[in-house]
């Protein structure tokens, strides 16, 4: 059997030979690549830098106000006045004292110095502190007014009340001293007359007052404290 030509197989291995990417052969030379241009070089600028401008400081001024005067204090110069005094006198006595044309000065007797100084303590002993005889009779001691001395009475005999009301409200009994419930005024007195009844009696020089439980404590007091204030 005569064998058939094979021109589609040919062809077909051709264009399976060739990369799928490229182009078509087809027979014509390829086109040359366009050349690259150049990039224009740039031209150099020239950089100015600026130079500082340095100004001189200006000049420095000093105060030459003049200083203030020196003043010496009175008591200072006094002081150095005396000195000065006393040196000179020191001198003078010295220079004395050497020259033998001058007689020394008699000393007074010891005894006379004495007598004088005790005549002078007597004179001040009899002027600070006189005898009775100088001074006459002695002055009475003070005592208050008698409503002061009412309106203070009343404030104490008032205050003890509220001491002893407290023990009775809180034992039911009366203490048999002022001094239990811290009372110390010696010029009041208390004398239980009942179970919860007591009497506190006062007194201060010939003024005598007395409080008891079945008083008004309040009216009692009255204005004392306002007199006490005054």
């Amino acid at each position: 059997m005569p064998k058939r030509p094979s021109r589609g197989r040919s062809k077909s291995r051709g264009s399976a030979g060739r990369r799928p990417d490229l182009p078509p052969d087809t027979g014509q030379p390829a086109s040359p690549e366009p050349a690259l241009a150049e990039l224009p070089v740039p031209e150099p600028v020239p950089v100015v830098v600026p130079v500082p401008v340095v100004r001189p400081a200006p000049p420095r001024t000093w105060d030459t106000a003049p200083a203030p005067t020196i003043t010496p204090s009175p008591l200072l110069a006094d002081a150095l006045s005396a000195v000065v005094t006393r040196a000179a006198e020191q001198q003078a006595r010295d220079a004395v004292a050497q020259d033998p044309r001058v007689k020394p000065r008699q000393s007074v007797p010891s005894g006379w110095l004495s007598a004088a100084l005790a005549g002078w303590l007597l004179v001040a002993f009899v002027l600070l502190a006189p005898p009775a005889i100088a001074r006459g009779p002695a002055d009475r001691p003070w005592q208050p007014p008698r409503d002061a001395a009412e309106a203070s009475l009343r404030y104490g005999l008032w205050l003890a009340r509220g001491r002893v009301d407290a023990l009775v409200l809180a034992e039911g009994r009366v203490p048999p001293r002022l001094g239990d419930v811290g009372v110390v005024d010696t010029s009041l007195t208390l004398v239980v007359t009942g179970r919860r009844a007591f009497r506190i009696e006062g007194r201060q020089g010939a003024l005598r007052l007395s409080l008891s439980s079945s008083m008004a404590a309040d009216s009692f007091l009255g204005a004392s404290l306002e007199t006490l204030r005054r």
